[in-house]
């Protein structure tokens, strides 16, 4: 955890530095959620130039909008690289960025687990793999996540990554508890981890994710 935490003080250096277009484009696809409605549009207009200019079609009109005019003032790269610095900005702390432990660099996804420039791949550290069902919380206690363990196996110590949902958390695997899930006939026991350290505007994103059947790797070594 050291080298990351080293490597991705490299990286945050360089950033302030310089922003290139591959990481802006990184926080703007994987954060979407951050994007203001105006931010929105102006990515829009942005994309749909992009792909029309390629394909030799009519080029769309800017939006009349003077908040919207304002973003797209500046070349398409330097507007993505704007919208992209207000975020990291914005949101320092929510922002995972995912960097290679080896070199520093930044790799394509939020999921990926293998560097696109040194090929060094971090697959080893996942021990289980958990399907995500839904949230709950306790008045009396903490935040749940529920759901299945579906391969792998789990120890206290171990820490699930939701950084896979594009949620810059880690919490570390203290307890969980067993709850009896009936439905169409079938029960089956599902599992319960407490998740306080999650900012409360997330847990309605989790919820989300779960309606989705996303999937959380649980692992042995915290890189955040």
């Amino acid at each position: 955890m050291l080298a990351y935490k080293s490597n991705l003080f490299k990286f945050v250096v360089s950033l302030n530095e310089t922003m290139d277009l591959t990481t802006a484009q990184y926080i703007v696809n994987n954060y979407r959620r951050f994007l203001t409605a105006t931010e929105s549009a102006a990515l829009l207009h942005i994309r749909r130039n992009s792909a029309n200019t390629t394909l030799r079609h009519h080029i769309y009109q800017t939006p009349e909008a003077p908040e919207i005019q304002a973003i797209l003032a500046d070349d398409p790269e330097e507007s993505i690289r704007k919208i992209a610095n207000r975020i990291l900005n914005t949101y320092p702390d929510r922002i995972f960025l995912n960097i290679c432990p080896r070199c520093a660099q930044l790799a394509r996804t939020h999921f990926a687990r293998q560097c696109p420039y040194c090929y060094y791949q971090w697959h080893q550290q996942t021990v289980a793999t958990f399907q995500l069902k839904g949230t709950f919380h306790l008045r009396s206690k903490s935040f749940f996540l529920f759901g299945e363990l579906i391969s792998g196996n789990l120890n206290k110590g171990n820490y699930l990554d939701l950084t896979t949902l594009m949620l810059n958390y880690q919490p570390e695997i203290t307890s969980w508890e067993f709850m009896l899930n009936k439905s169409s006939n079938n029960v089956h026991e599902d599992i319960a981890f407490p998740v306080d350290e999650v900012h409360p505007e997330e847990r309605a994103w989790l919820q989300e994710m779960a309606a989705a059947s996303h999937k959380i790797r649980i692992i042995t070594e915290k890189r955040v």
